[in-house]
């Protein structure tokens, strides 16, 4: 099975005025701590490849790197 359906929530905030939402899933070929963006998804954020992020989920922060 690819993905484990277990979908989660993330606001990625960008900048003071830009927050982005995305649904997270998880899957064997991504490191925990990581979340893995398509490039329309970096496109549409203005995120970078091994770019930190901070963000929220479910009430808590999130640290990550892509």
């Amino acid at each position: 099975m690819p993905f484990v359906l277990s979908p989660r929530h993330v606001v990625v905030k960008t900048s003071p005025n830009h927050k982005y939402i995305f649904t997270l899933r998880t899957h064997p070929s991504v490191v925990p701590g990581s979340i893995a963006f398509s490039l329309p998804q970096r496109k549409w954020a203005g995120l970078s490849i091994g770019q930190e992020i901070d963000g929220k989920s479910d009430g808590s922060t999130v640290m990550a790197w892509l």
